[in-house]
């Protein structure tokens, strides 16, 4: 179920502070943008485990892993293989919290901050929410 946040939502606003931060961090955008012309990338992801326990964050990347290249590919968008920040925080929480069951159940929460850093509108692709979907994860928050 995907639910746009509301400016009010005490719950997740603790959460938005943390990906906000997250976002900021400048040796992480100094060092994914080095010597290429991609601006601040501010796109970012947190999946959100019981008792709304941060899992792990996740960020769009100028890389590409299977996971994204197969979602893509079966989505006929085969040109969408860069690492996208609902896949890289799913990945990471899968990783360190033990595979595909980690995630089943949890939340994510999907948030784009602008050069101010407010948050602007954001949701995820087709792509991204076919792959939440297919894990399992309970609910989509977004801005």
């Amino acid at each position: 179920m995907i639910h746009l946040m509301r400016e009010d939502d005490d719950i997740y606003q603790g959460h938005i502070n943390k990906l906000r931060e997250y976002a900021s961090d400048r040796r992480i955008t100094q060092k994914k943008t080095q010597g290429t012309k991609v601006p601040f990338q501010n796109h970012v992801a947190m999946i959100i485990g019981p008792r709304g326990r941060t899992l792990s964050l996740g960020r769009n990347k100028l890389k590409t892993h299977p996971i994204q290249a197969y979602w893509a590919k079966r989505l006929g968008k085969d040109h969408k293989i860069y690492l996208h920040a609902e896949t890289d925080a799913l990945i990471k929480a899968m990783n360190k919290h033990g595979g595909p069951e980690s995630v089943y159940d949890a939340d994510i929460l999907v948030v784009r901050f602008n050069k101010d850093g407010d948050t602007v509108s954001s949701k995820p692709c087709i792509i991204c929410r076919h792959m939440i979907q297919s894990y399992g994860l309970r609910h989509v928050f977004h801005t």
